[in-house]
């Protein structure tokens, strides 16, 4: 089975735009939840520093961000369609 069949078969059984939607939010809550939690814990063992709050509030952003660009691309290109 070539590499295109397996593309060609996965799309006919799976809905890649759900899967799109489903990894955007994923990424959104999985970003917001590692901030949250990783601060909890450094506050508890009393490490909290500021570059580590810049480095991981860094991550947690791109981790975000590019979870809310997938799903802005995806709604543009769904309102192109109905227009």
């Amino acid at each position: 089975m070539h590499w295109l069949d397996f593309i060609d078969w996965l799309d006919r059984h799976i809905d890649l735009k759900k899967l799109e939607e489903r990894v955007a939010e994923g990424l959104r809550e999985a970003a917001l939840l590692w901030f949250v939690f990783s601060l909890l814990d450094k506050l508890v063992n009393e490490r909290l520093t500021k570059p580590w709050m810049t480095w991981n509030g860094t991550l947690t952003l791109a981790v975000w961000l590019g979870g809310t660009y997938l799903e802005i691309r995806r709604r543009r290109e769904t309102s192109r369609k109905v227009r």
